[in-house]
Order: structure tokens, then sequence, then C-alpha cells
């Protein structure tokens, strides 16, 4: 049936889906025949009845593959547990607007997780190599 409340036969839907899987680089399965159908021909029909058209009529169906379940290895502790300065640093990256400049910038934060001090926390130029002393302790990033 279609939107306007036409009845379509079965082979007509048979041809669509035909018409549909001839194209160039198209390995659709039985879903997005489903929803191509839906918007392309105005078609009201169920994944179900497509999937039985599909699989009547030898077309290729293609169906979600299963993988072996493997034992994951998951993280253990979220929130690690310093014993002392610079066992654990946190960097985080993140992309900022420069008003002035109408420009983007990355801005690198680096933080000790023991003592949560920000080593660097300053814009990092993407076309030249710069290089910023680490928060006043006289090492360079």
């Amino acid at each position: 049936m279609t939107r306007k409340g036409l009845w379509v036969s079965d082979s007509k839907v048979i041809q669509d889906i035909i018409e549909l899987l001839a194209g160039e680089f198209v390995d659709y399965g039985h879903f997005k025949t489903t929803v191509d159908l839906r918007d392309e021909k105005g078609y009201v029909i169920n994944h179900k009845k497509v999937y039985r058209l599909m699989r009547e009529n030898k077309l290729p169906v293609l169906n979600r593959q299963t993988f072996n379940a493997i034992k994951r290895q998951w993280v253990k502790e979220l929130v690690p547990d310093p014993k002392a300065e610079f066992c654990y640093l946190e960097f985080d990256i993140k992309y900022i607007y420069v008003q002035g400049k109408r420009t983007n910038a990355q801005v690198l934060t680096v933080l000790d997780v023991f003592s949560r001090w920000n080593m660097a926390g300053r814009p990092v130029a993407p076309s030249r190599q710069v290089e910023y002393q680490a928060g006043g302790r006289g090492g360079a990033i």
C-alpha cells in the first residue's frame, strides 16, 4: 500500500527492490531496502514483508554478522590512586575559538593527578613548533 491508500502488488514491490539493488555500490539489506521503499516510493511496508519478499525471490538479504564472545579486559580502576607527584599525568585537548584573531586553536592541559597542578594550559600553535616552560618549575614540555 502507498501513502495515498493505493494497493501495490508484490510483483511491483519486487521490481522496485530489484531496481534499487541494481545500482552501483548498493549492498542494502532488508532494513535499508525498507527505508528506501518508504522514503523514495512512498510505500507503507514492514521490514518483515520486505525480508520475506527478498528471501522468496532469492535476492541478497544481508544479515548482521554474529561475533564470538571474547573475554574483554575492562578497566579495573577508573580513577588512579597516585602515591606521589608525577606518577600519573592527565592530558586534555580542547578546541577553542580565538575571538580577536577570528581563528581556532587547540589548548593542551597537562595535570598532575596527585597535586592537581596545571603543568601546561596554554594554546598550542598548529602551524609552528612552540616550546613552553612547564608552569614555572623550569622544565620544558
